[in-house]
């Protein structure tokens, strides 16, 4: 996930190398909100309507080869270089292929669309903004029989990032067990 302002805020101290008024270079594009030497040839490379076979190599040596985000597999922030950055090719395939009966497939898709397509002004709000908006659901049973592929074929399904919460759970000695 490329995130340039929360990555900032989550490494306010983060060095990063920026170029100063008294350099000579034509202009340096700062992710995180810091100036640049000439305002010219930032607005040239700030322009969205431009292709990138249209880019010059003047303006290619301005922007930064790497872009601040997150990393859902190393749960990371970190900075990717932007020649590997592409776009996520989503599948339903592994939601079409799990092995589970279609009820559940069906009770699954119901609880996780109704979640993200809430109306949240409706939603009672406590003392606490956003309190109540989450869902756990716990999936049980043998090691191997599809829990996370069936959370994985759903995000993929959806489209939306799947993020894995990993608990260890440690085993009491069984000197210490009553």
């Amino acid at each position: 996930m490329i995130d340039a302002s929360f990555f900032r805020e989550m490494n306010p101290n983060y060095a990063r190398p920026k170029v100063d008024g008294s350099s000579s270079a034509i202009g340096c594009i700062d992710f995180f909100g810091g100036s640049s030497t000439s305002t010219d040839s930032t607005e040239k490379v700030r322009y969205a309507d431009l292709e990138a076979n249209e880019l010059e190599l003047t303006d290619l040596l301005v922007c930064c080869p790497t872009v601040p985000g997150f990393s859902f597999t190393d749960k990371l922030w970190l900075e990717f270089a932007v020649a590997d950055i592409e776009l996520i090719s989503w599948s339903s395939d592994p939601f079409d292929c799990l092995e589970i009966p279609s009820q559940y497939k069906e009770i699954i898709m119901a609880l996780v669309s109704n979640q993200i397509n809430r109306d949240k002004d409706k939603v009672f709000d406590d003392f606490v903004a956003g309190k109540g908006r989450g869902m756990n659901v716990l999936l049980h049973g043998s090691p191997g029989v599809g829990k996370t592929l069936t959370t994985e074929a759903v995000s993929e399904h959806l489209e939306l990032p799947f993020y894995s919460v990993s608990l260890l759970v440690p085993i009491p000695d069984s000197t210490h067990v009553v």
